[in-house]
């Protein structure tokens, strides 16, 4: 028999990363992390780690089943859309919470030139002839821009943390290799070295991806700023840190287990 509190956390974010060190402290918490293994070497977390695809919504519901999940914390990047999709299915399908941290998005400020989008193929399509452009998108934009109207009068750089074995998707440009964080400064270099004219982007929110606004700012940049798809029904959304330790606390304290391993 076992008297903890078991908690899967949909990870992949830097806040999934932190929302880990706090829970690993905590008494009567079993924490296991979820990667999606879509990153190399991923920064380490101090809880239970697996790696991979789940096989699906139904396999996810087999995996809270056999693992005895007591709770749900889907904490993966706001357009992890099919992950998001299966959480919500897999957490009806089992009866379990589902939790989603869900930062607020980002709001435009004086200064700011952005054109609102709805998807990588809309931005692509609004771009202006000879434009030079950063994509700032992650690396699951490569196969949503080979996707896209092909543009041949465009020049761009596809920002990705990892090597891609997949093709260049657009007729003029580059992959550029980089691990976040970024600087402001570091930004502005990159804008300047490789002539930007748009940076495209997906309001994501946050503050560690703040710099390249900031640095578009202040170049006086034209910014695509794709909107985030819609979310699930059947979770509770949080939009910070300690608002999440505190709905894992209040569900722990409703529901003391104690399960057959």
């Amino acid at each position: 028999m076992r008297k903890s509190f078991r908690l899967l956390v949909l990870a992949g974010t830097g806040e999934a990363r932190q929302l880990a060190e706090q829970l690993g402290t905590v008494k009567d918490l079993d924490v296991i992390a979820s990667l999606a293994g879509a990153t190399r070497q991923p920064k380490r977390y101090p809880v239970e780690i697996r790696t991979g695809g789940f096989g699906g919504a139904d396999g996810l519901a087999r995996y809270i089943g056999d693992r005895q999940i007591d709770l749900i914390v889907n904490a993966t990047h706001p357009f992890a859309e099919i992950m998001s999709a299966n959480a919500a299915h897999a957490a009806f399908a089992t009866g379990t919470t589902l939790l989603r941290l869900l930062r607020e998005p980002w709001q435009q400020q004086d200064g700011d030139d952005w054109q609102e989008v709805a998807n990588m193929a809309e931005a692509v399509a609004a771009l202006p002839g000879d434009a030079r452009v950063l994509f700032a998108t992650g690396g699951g934009s490569v196969e949503q821009l080979a996707a896209a109207e092909t543009r041949d009068d465009i020049w761009g750089a596809i920002r990705l943390i990892d090597s891609s074995n997949q093709c260049f998707p657009l007729k003029q440009g580059e992959f550029i290799l980089a691990q976040p964080p970024f600087p402001v400064e570091q930004e502005l270099e990159l804008m300047k070295r490789l002539k930007v004219t748009h940076l495209v982007t997906k309001n994501a929110g946050g503050e560690s991806g703040m710099a390249k606004l900031q640095a578009a700012r202040t170049l006086g940049l034209k910014v695509m700023m794709v909107g985030r798809p819609e979310q699930p029904d059947g979770q509770i959304t949080v939009a910070t840190l300690p608002d999440m330790m505190t709905a894992i606390m209040t569900a722990m304290s409703q529901s003391r287990p104690e399960k057959a391993d």
